[in-house]
């Protein structure tokens, strides 16, 4: 298993780019992990998505 990321730092890329990213590297499997913040810190979340090539 090898993992890639698709950024490393904290900077914002578009889904846009990102998706274009992923379908380059052409993998079997994609987990996409986010940890999504708010200007309230009162409010925060986390999400989760999986895809494959099937």
């Amino acid at each position: 298993m090898e993992i890639i990321l698709t950024r490393e730092t904290d900077k914002y890329m578009s889904l846009d780019k990102r998706v274009k990213r992923i379908n380059n590297i052409k993998p079997n499997l994609v987990i996409s992990l986010h940890a999504n913040g708010h200007e309230d810190k009162n409010e925060s979340g986390k999400e989760i998505y999986i895809g494959t090539d099937k």
